[in-house]
């Protein structure tokens, strides 16, 4: 059965896209197009799809996994996300231009109209025909219809400025070729949020310094210390401060971690990050003995001590927050305290940044999560 038996002149956009030709703009094919697949490779027949669906030939993510495996349907929505954002961006770059193009004089607009043009057509056939059907394609079709943008800006006497998607003349390896979109996604590593955009869009690495597919697909073989030996190189650390990636901690240092102001007693009298944590040049995470550097001995068992209270204060609070009853789980107070609870456990510094506040933030939480649970 052949769709256009039924549906005459439709869905044009989708089959430009999947076969990569778009006017005068001819890219990538699809391959599922070059493996010879059509529409119903993808989409299940009406009588097929049930009530759920309102009868429409809706391609569910299970059908990528038809073929592919299991989790392969999860690329699905890495490339919707990412389309639609950058989508949002071209269309209100095409705006802007626009508005450009009718406050010029007569002359200007008639030398601007077909690279707008262009741009709008493009706008147009990706909105409509969706990346799942061409990511690749999707991606390059943007990249042109921004360097259409900027000449029609140019032709009115206008400044646009090319984003970096625009600017950039290849995708950070062969891995974009599938995983596009991903560039835009932030996900957690090691506790830490970890931001693609600024590392593969804004810094240009590319995705074998993280990942690899030696042992198994996309394997991340990252570590801690890749990071660091990255970020704490000489040159970097002059250009930018401890407190521009350690945010939290830096709150936590200066008091006003969750809206608090409780300054530690270290960060009244100026002392910096680098004043504990570098040392021969070197960033390092200090133990308790670093305390000795410029007190006393005493200090040492001290910190030994915040730290050991700290830690089990964190413990505490982290069981009643599991045992608490369902209806609280969701109050404000408990949404608070998981906040508080997570922040503090993520800067490892376990009270030496900031005893007072860190303790006291605990001791607080402790006695909060009883009363609701004695509440019920």
């Amino acid at each position: 059965l052949e769709c256009s038996t039924c549906h005459r002149g439709t869905h044009q956009e989708q089959v430009m896209l999947f076969t990569g030709q778009v006017g005068s703009h001819p890219g990538t094919p699809s391959p599922m197009f070059e493996a010879g697949l059509d529409c119903a490779g993808c989409h299940s027949f009406h009588e097929s799809i049930g009530p759920d669906n309102g009868g429409s030939e809706v391609a569910l993510p299970r059908s990528c996994e038809t073929c592919h495996g299991t989790g392969y349907n999860r690329l699905l929505s890495m490339w919707r996300e990412g389309a639609r954002s950058k989508l949002a961006e071209f269309t209100r770059a095409l705006g802007s231009v626009e508005g450009m193009v009718r406050s010029a004089r007569a002359s200007a607009r008639v030398e601007a109209d077909e690279p707008l043009t262009e741009a709008r057509r493009i706008e147009h056939v990706v909105r409509v025909g969706k990346p799942v059907h061409n990511v690749t394609y999707y991606d390059q079709l943007l990249r042109t219809g921004y360097e259409h943008l900027a000449e029609a800006a140019g032709a009115v006497g206008g400044s646009f400025v090319l984003p970096e998607i625009a600017q950039a003349s290849e995708v950070p390896g062969a891995c974009a070729n599938c995983h596009t979109g991903v560039e835009r996604r932030t996900v957690e590593y090691r506790g830490l949020q970890y931001s693609h955009q600024i590392h593969v869009e804004e810094q240009g690495l590319e995705c074998s310094t993280c990942h690899s597919n030696v042992s198994r697909h996309g394997q991340v073989i990252l570590t801690p210390t890749n990071c660091n030996s990255w970020h704490h190189a000489e040159q970097r650390l002059a250009a930018t401060t401890c407190e521009s990636c350690h945010q939290e901690a830096a709150s936590i240092f200066r008091g006003t971690f969750e809206g608090q102001d409780s300054p530690d007693i270290m960060a009244d009298a100026e002392i910096e990050c680098a004043d504990c944590h570098v040392s021969g040049g070197a960033v390092l995470r200090p133990e308790a003995s670093v305390c000795a550097d410029c007190h006393d001995e005493d200090y040492v068992e001290m910190g030994a001590e915040w730290r050991d209270e700290v830690e089990a204060l964190l413990l505490e609070v982290g069981d009643l927050l599991d045992g608490l009853p369902p209806a609280q789980r969701s109050s404000p107070d408990a949404e608070r305290i998981r906040r508080v609870h997570s922040g503090l456990a993520r800067s490892g510094a376990r009270g030496l940044h900031n005893y007072e506040l860190a303790s006291g933030m605990l001791s607080e939480a402790r006695r909060t999560l009883r009363a609701l649970v004695e509440a019920q």
